[in-house]
């Protein structure tokens, strides 16, 4: 008989679980409604080993739920030691569906084994799944949570080569530039002379001046998709950070996306280019649309919001000299920079896996690796997760923004239970005072009715 995933764990004794959020796991809380103690953590490493410490001495299995990516990787080192001390834990990890294995999507990694040499105990499946009988421990169940419907999956394709044979035209393109494109120069200036629609992430770092198609904000290449002026999606880079690349593969399946060498960019659909560069700019050239576009003026949408979190990112971008790096934290600081972003500064992010953990020292050894001046703009959970990297003395030429709203307020903004949003209540500014570069280190307190009227009036 099958066994459900809150039964099992009821059965084998579990009363507490600590939850780390996001947004992946977010849909577990409800499984766990009124049948076991949860208490919410923002750090999955110290928490599992809070979990081991309640495991010890209370002998019921504890366990650690979290979001899917580094999160997970976060609990290794508890793992390990409640394997070699006989300690009862378990992580409960969420992870991405089983299609998207493999495809560099946002926060999908290979974690179905990530514990292996120290486990006795070990699922990965979906919820409806769910089937383990027997309890050793240390034990992972490592769960998948889909947000499409079979019905949207069943028209899904699979990742495959195409050449200039196969395409004879392509239909109505627009011409997305992220991370690691690897073109020239002299190939980017190409690009912008022909007459397709072009978009460059701020992570591209390409100056898109004199392209007369040239697309500033995500909320136009909305429109332009939903009006159907735009059918094909020519790609150069690594997974692009736009929300438009993960509703593709829930919402806009009919888009034709074709990626220039490269099989792995975040979507289980689409097709590799396997010509030149020159034949596929060749059919860009007699494909273009004919459509034109209006967009938007950002600043007229915050300019009334001046402690808004878009207000304060954008008084500190425009404060920095030319040639400065800035250094975005995930979550939302890098959805600002990409909404302000322009060519004369340098962007850099870590968007492999796209967790909130080590945000901090990574930034460190950007600004230790290089001479011009770098800052950081990071969120306040990022920056308390990492805290004890500030303990010794920061690189001379790194500044460090802190957008403090109280939380993960980037889960106001999709519907999940709103308990995992962490608020810390704590004083930042009292926080950092006795640290060494505490002059490093600006706090900005934002305010949270303001930033959520300017994700209103600038809603896609």
């Amino acid at each position: 008989m099958k066994n459900t995933l809150v039964k099992y764990l009821t059965e084998i004794g579990v009363q507490k679980i600590y939850f780390c959020s996001g947004a992946r796991n977010a849909p577990l809380l409800k499984e766990f409604e009124n049948k076991f103690e949860v208490e919410f953590k923002l750090d999955e490493r110290a928490a599992a080993f809070e979990a081991l410490g309640y495991a010890k001495v209370t002998g019921f299995p504890t366990v650690v739920c979290t979001t899917s990516g580094t999160a997970v990787a976060e609990c290794l080192p508890s793992v390990i030691e409640a394997y070699y001390s006989e300690v009862p834990l378990v992580i409960l990890s969420a992870d991405r569906p089983k299609r998207l294995r493999g495809t560099h999507a946002p926060q999908t990694i290979e974690q179905r084994e990530i514990f292996k040499p120290f486990l006795n105990g070990y699922f990965s499946g979906t919820l409806a799944d769910f089937n383990l009988q027997k309890s050793s421990y240390p034990l992972h169940v490592n769960i998948e949570i889909d947000d499409v419907s079979e019905e949207r999956l069943v028209s899904q394709r699979e990742v495959s080569d195409v050449s200039p044979s196969d395409i004879k035209l392509l239909d109505k393109p627009l011409v997305l530039l992220s991370e690691g494109h690897g073109l020239s120069q002299s190939q980017i200036d190409r690009l912008k002379k022909q007459e397709s629609y072009l978009y460059a992430e701020a992570l591209a770092n390409v100056d898109l001046a004199g392209c007369d198609r040239v697309i500033q904000f995500e909320k136009t290449l909305h429109s332009l998709v939903n009006s159907s002026q735009v059918k094909t999606i020519v790609h150069f880079g690594r997974t692009p950070l736009l929300k438009l690349w993960r509703e593709l593969e829930r919402k806009n399946l009919e888009i034709k996306v074709i990626n220039f060498n490269r099989s792995k960019f975040g979507l289980s659909q689409g097709y590799t280019w396997s010509g030149e560069f020159d034949e596929l700019l060749s059919l860009l050239e007699i494909s273009a649309p004919s459509e034109t576009y209006e967009e938007a003026t950002i600043t007229d949408t915050y300019k009334d919001l001046k402690d808004s979190e878009i207000s304060i990112v954008a008084k500190i971008l425009n404060s920095l000299e030319d040639g400065t790096i800035v250094y975005a934290g995930n979550s939302m600081p890098i959805r600002y920079v990409e909404l302000l972003k322009n060519s004369r500064l340098q962007y850099l992010a870590s968007r492999g896996a796209n967790g909130i953990d080590g945000q901090l020292s990574t930034l460190i050894g950007v600004a230790k690796a290089s001479k011009c001046e770098v800052v950081g703009i990071l969120g306040d959970l990022t920056f308390l997760y990492d805290f004890a990297s500030l303990l010794d003395e920061l690189p001379k030429n790194l500044k460090i923004h802190v957008l403090d709203n109280n939380g993960g307020r980037i889960f106001e903004r999709v519907k999940v239970d709103k308990r995992i949003i962490n608020p810390h209540g704590k004083n930042l500014k009292v926080l950092i005072k006795n640290l060494p570069s505490m002059k490093n280190i600006t706090i900005h307190e934002t305010e949270n009715d303001q930033t959520n009227t300017f994700w209103e009036r600038w809603s896609l």
